[in-house]
């Protein structure tokens, strides 16, 4: 009962926002984005095209804020981002059947593979024991999803893992030794699915590590 009382309250989309901080490429403006937590509001600053429902800011600059259920500034750490995105709530309920999905969106220098990865690019260095402070997403999801699926005492889990990306309108395989465009099919059992994805067995953390650094050191 309590766990449908969560999935209602909490199985729609949630959108967090992350505000990156100014970078020395930026240039010397003032940023156009500002970030308020407390209340989980972004404002941007646009060219003052129509005034209404806008806060004037100077001469030909209007200011609109845009709420969402979490809103990180530039301080944010990767900790930061990892709590307010709920991961260890999402992946709870994979362990139980559901289906769930963290999707990062934003332009190109964003910091999608930063929130996501980390610092290198690439994600882990290498397989690791230890959390660094600015391990990512997935290195922090990985820890997790496998002490919580040891410390279950209800069920047992296997794990496999399949990473593909879409460049150019075609699905690549990352796993694959030698990547090659993949089809996208659809039936009634399985839904839509990428047909020939690799598919492997990674019953620990160090190979779910390592499977992750193919996958990142693949990518085009």
């Amino acid at each position: 009962m309590a766990r449908q009382k969560l999935l209602a309250s909490e199985d729609r989309i949630q959108v967090v926002v992350r505000v990156r901080p100014v970078l020395e490429n930026d240039g010397d403006e003032s940023p156009a984005v500002t970030c308020d937590p407390t209340k989980s509001r972004v404002q941007v600053l646009a060219p003052q095209r129509d005034a209404k429902d806008s806060i004037s800011r100077g001469s030909g600059t209007a200011a609109r804020q845009f709420s969402f259920d979490a809103a990180l500034g530039a301080s944010a750490s990767q900790t930061d981002v990892y709590n307010a995105c709920n991961i260890e709530r999402l992946v709870n309920s994979a362990l139980e059947g559901y289906s769930v999905t963290i999707f990062a969106f934003g332009q190109t220098g964003a910091g999608k593979t930063f929130s996501l990865a980390g610092p290198s690019g690439k994600g882990l260095r290498a397989p690791s024991s230890d959390l660094k402070l600015n391990d990512g997403i997935i290195a922090r999801a990985l820890r997790y999803l496998y002490d919580a699926a040891d410390a279950d005492t209800e069920a047992s889990h296997q794990i496999r893992g399949c990473f593909s990306e879409i460049y150019n309108e075609q699905v690549r395989d990352l796993l694959a030794d030698t990547p090659a465009p993949l089809q996208v099919r659809h039936n009634q059992r399985m839904g839509f699915f990428v047909d020939g994805l690799t598919s492997k067995p990674i019953p620990t953390l160090g190979e779910a590590q390592q499977a992750v650094i193919t996958s990142l050191t693949n990518r085009i």
